[in-house]
């Protein structure tokens, strides 16, 4: 079985969400210690990222159930 398009479009926001994460910390580890970044990314980033990250999850399941509910699918 082989990944549809539209599943491969949000597996790459997933990642893109990766890529996110580490240039915020890296960001702020340059102006900030490391205990300071981790502190101010628990503060003021981490609840709404966690947030948008879950809710890019769920779109890929719900993108690859789509893709395996249809008869013939050979992608999900």
């Amino acid at each position: 079985m082989t990944v549809s398009k539209q599943t491969e479009n949000f597996i790459d926001c997933m990642k893109t969400m990766q890529e996110l994460y580490t240039k915020v910390y890296k960001s702020l580890n340059e102006i900030y210690n490391v205990d300071d970044t981790e502190r101010i990314i628990a503060d003021q980033f981490i609840m709404e990222f966690d947030a948008l990250e879950k809710r890019i999850e769920n779109l890929v399941i719900s993108s690859m159930k789509e893709r395996m509910s249809w008869v013939d699918s050979q992608e999900i």
